[in-house]
């Protein structure tokens, strides 16, 4: 990877971090997370990202098709444990658009 790959790694986990605790801009205003807040959205950006990057190779054909679901299944799990630790309902969201689509 060499030394310039390492540094556009490095370069992408501190935005990553840094978008996570700050957000886009200085002038937001935020209101005040709590820790376990703040590292779940951390992971959730980080988890929506690799579904992704999975779809892309999957569509190139890098990542096999049996491989590309077992992963991409495995991020989205994930990607629902961290919003519901940032404290979203999704099983409530679910069955609420489940009900509403049911005749």
């Amino acid at each position: 990877m060499g030394d310039r790959g390492a540094f556009s790694v490095s370069l992408f986990f501190l935005r990553l971090f840094y978008n996570a605790f700050y957000g886009n801009t200085y002038f937001e205003r935020r209101t005040i997370m709590d820790i376990t807040k703040k590292v779940a959205k951390m992971r959730f950006i980080y988890h929506t990202n690799m579904l992704d990057i999975c779809n892309v190779l999957n569509q190139l054909g890098i990542l096999k098709d049996e491989k590309a679901e077992i992963v991409m299944k495995s991020h989205c799990m994930k990607s629902f444990d961290c919003m519901e630790r940032m404290g979203l309902d999704i099983k409530g969201y679910f069955n609420k658009h489940k009900n509403e689509t049911e005749p």
